[in-house]
């Protein structure tokens, strides 16, 4: 077990709260991105579709019925997920992409049945879109080229439709994608870890490890804009009482630890002071 979660970055490089948290840094950054990929992948579909009726075939065949069915999905779950959080959210759009995935293998075996065999342009064309997806990690995407791999099986197995080599190439594909994957999950996350490390340093006292100035304004000024009418903030201050007569007589290193240990004993007790 140990062996196969090593293999996943999602299950090995962070522990599990910084793990949930790149996952929210990862779909505020990919939000438009992850919409503009879709407009994309809508646009190959209609063009696909138009492509086949100029060709021959019906624009109400099942193959097309199916993309238009896509498409739908994929508007509707735009204009509803606009309220999601985050982790809803992307669970939305795996649950979306597994549709998309089983209509399109639907398409895949009209399209077989109307041109007498299966090319393999359009699985590998699915399969290279979900490695392009930017909010899915490897084992997610793992799960959906498994969905798109076992619908083929079942239309080369359970029909009689002539697949030729496209289980082979479509193999070769996803092999190549998740070795992509891998590293892109890895390099994600090791940019992470170092832009949170800088941010804490830039955010907090190098002596004491509490928040500097520079961040307490920035948290103050934060509470402040969020206040609204009627709301009251209040502030408290801690004054060491002579602390520089004991920084002069005991020295700065004795100072230092001083302070040191404060901030421990502040950060370590929770209880509120007033409220």
């Amino acid at each position: 077990m140990q062996l196969f979660t090593r293999y996943f970055p999602a299950f090995s490089y962070l522990d599990r709260s910084s793990e949930a948290e790149f996952c929210r840094y990862l779909v505020h950054r990919t939000h438009n991105s992850t919409k503009r990929f879709a407009v994309v992948c809508i646009v190959l579909m209609l063009l696909f579709s138009v492509t086949d009726v100029l060709l021959g075939d019906s624009w109400r065949s099942l193959t097309n019925l199916a993309r238009y069915t896509a498409v739908v999905c994929i508007v509707a779950y735009i204009v509803l997920s606009l309220k999601l959080n985050a982790e809803h959210w992307l669970q939305g759009w795996l649950a979306l992409c597994a549709i998309v995935i089983t209509l399109l293998s639907i398409s895949f075996y009209s399209s077989g049945q109307y041109n007498g065999r299966l090319g393999e342009g359009g699985p590998m064309v699915v399969a290279f879109a979900i490695a392009a997806i930017p909010i899915f990690n490897l084992q997610q995407k793992l799960l959906l080229w498994l969905l798109l791999l076992s619908s083929l099986l079942f239309i080369k197995l359970c029909t009689d439709t002539n697949t030729g080599w496209v289980i082979f190439y479509l193999c070769i594909s996803i092999l190549l994608c998740m070795t992509w994957q891998r590293q892109f999950d890895t390099l994600l996350r090791s940019q992470f870890k170092a832009v949170r490390l800088e941010q804490q340093k830039a955010e907090t006292d190098q002596l004491t490890g509490l928040l500097n100035r520079r961040s307490f304004e920035q948290r103050l000024q934060q509470k402040l804009t969020q206040l609204t009418e009627g709301q009251q903030l209040s502030l408290g201050l801690l004054d060491i009482d002579h602390f520089k007569a004991y920084n002069d007589h005991y020295g700065h290193l004795d100072g230092d630890l001083v302070l040191i240990q404060l901030s421990r004993l502040l950060s370590a007790d929770k209880t509120r002071m007033v409220g």
